[in-house]
């Protein structure tokens, strides 16, 4: 059943447009809000945005649906189906044409939305740009990834605090990336890393005394034994690099020369079909 796009309000007082994706065939509304985060009055600012456009395309290009409008206006955004995967990207251009706001979404599909309002987020260029709300707890040198391309994940570090103080920082924290939300997971991981590789819903947690495997999606764990020649605690606390991507190997590493307590020249590889081995810094 197809879903529609239409009746996009703008509310340029509060920096937001609305807009309804109704699905014909149940005639249930769904709306669409864009804001601008922790930045408000951002495109008010002098030059103020005088229009936005929105493009939302499925990756093969199939469904591409664009609409344009000035502040208080309307537009509708045409028909797509319940099962399309929309990216929805945000333009904001003076009256001169220049453009001064910019915000991209994370794929979409409509019909597994269960929520009465998605948001997207767009922002001015050459500022702050921070979207709403905020991770639960906060943790202190924690690594970070990204998960399942849906979610933010922090987890391990020095310290952790939650509202009413200090936390186990073995607790995973996420970012939403659809509903631009935070979100805290109940269950202690099985280590607080000190570094972290992340891939698709597995997160590989490590710290001095050894690594883990984290499935979110499963719910499951286990220990995982170091390459050949390398100990854990030679790369713990070293940043982690992704070459992913279309035209990318897939590789990820995890340097111990860039941690600052005592560098070492271990750099742990991991690649596309999970295998992990070592190399040495000359």
């Amino acid at each position: 059943m197809p879903a529609v796009l239409t009746n996009l309000r703008q509310r340029w007082a509060t920096a937001a447009v609305l807009a309804a994706l109704c699905s014909c065939g149940e005639d249930t509304p769904l709306s669409v809000e864009i804001t601008t985060g922790h930045e408000e009055g951002s495109l008010s600012a002098d030059p103020a945005v005088a229009e936005v456009e929105i493009v939302a395309q499925t990756p093969d290009g199939s469904v591409k649906l664009r609409a344009t409008a000035a502040p208080g206006e309307e537009f509708d955004l045409g028909d797509a189906p319940d099962s399309s995967q929309l990216a929805f990207e945000l333009t904001g251009r003076t009256a001169d044409g220049t453009v001064v706001a910019r915000g991209r979404s994370v794929r979409l599909t409509l019909g597994s939305l269960n929520t009465d309002a998605v948001p997207l987020f767009i922002q001015r260029l050459g500022g702050f740009a921070r979207p709403p709300s905020e991770l639960v707890r906060a943790h202190v040198h924690a690594p970070a990834g990204v998960v399942g391309e849906n979610f933010l994940v922090a987890t391990g570090g020095d310290a952790a605090y939650g509202e009413d103080g200090p936390v186990d920082p073995a607790l995973g924290d996420f970012y939403d990336f659809i509903f631009l939300i935070g979100r805290e997971s109940p269950s202690v991981l099985p280590r607080a890393a000190r570094s972290m590789l992340a891939r698709n819903t597995t997160l590989i947690l490590i710290d001095d005394e050894g690594a883990s495997y984290a499935d979110l999606s499963e719910g499951t764990t286990s220990d995982i034994d170091p390459p050949e020649g390398m100990t854990w605690d030679e790369v713990s606390g070293g940043e982690t690099i992704d070459l992913l991507g279309d035209d990318l190997p897939g590789l990820s590493y995890v340097v111990g020369a860039t941690r600052p307590d005592e560098p070492t020249d271990a750099v742990l590889v991991l690649d596309d079909s999970g295998s992990m081995s070592v190399v040495r810094l000359s």
